[in-house]
């Protein structure tokens, strides 16, 4: 089961904001998000501790995971087969790393911290307001840039342009461009 925490609004224009503050920290200028480069640049210039572990170590459904240790230090937990697709370029696999390297963002980068200890059973967090949704956006956003590609229906050009996989290609497409 997935828990998800309540922090401070952020809606679609803000995330992509941050998305460019992001890209502008690394000095990155292609249109590919790097991934696996950034993961290496969050543990020697920020001290993300990364740590490849063994499938069965994971709960079921979890592909990597962000932990805060007691002292403030943060790990990036990856499961191996994991890690060793996305090493391979796996494009899914890649999006699932990102996902938990925008948890980092969002909490060192720019403060948003939870607010709200956790979801309860029968309370739902709006979108705006939930930390999984704005990794999520962030993931997105940075993985494929609206302004390049807000125009562009081609998934499989997207695709083949950035490191995004079909499904979210295809969720771009129908939900990020058409709201915008």
């Amino acid at each position: 089961m997935m828990i998800d925490y309540e922090t401070y609004p952020l809606s679609r224009e803000d995330i992509r904001f941050l998305s460019k503050m992001i890209r502008k920290k690394f000095k990155i200028k292609s249109i590919k998000f790097p991934i696996l480069k950034i993961l290496e640049e969050l543990e020697s210039l920020y001290g993300v501790i990364l740590v490849i572990e063994e499938d069965d170590a994971f709960d079921d459904g979890v592909m990597a995971e962000l932990q805060q240790d007691y002292d403030k230090s943060y790990f990036i937990r990856i499961r191996n087969s994991v890690y060793e697709k996305a090493c391979r370029g796996d494009k899914k696999c890649l999006g699932f790393i990102c996902h938990e390297m925008c948890h980092f963002f969002l909490i060192e980068f720019f403060g948003f911290t939870p607010i709200f200890p956790r979801t309860l059973k029968n309370c739902k967090i709006p979108r705006y307001k939930s930390m999984e949704w704005q990794a999520k956006a962030l993931c997105g956003e940075l993985m494929i840039p609206f302004d390049i590609f807000c125009s562009n229906k081609d998934i499989n050009d997207i695709c083949e342009r950035t490191d995004s996989s079909h499904s979210q290609a295809r969720y771009f497409i129908k939900v990020v461009c058409k709201n915008n």
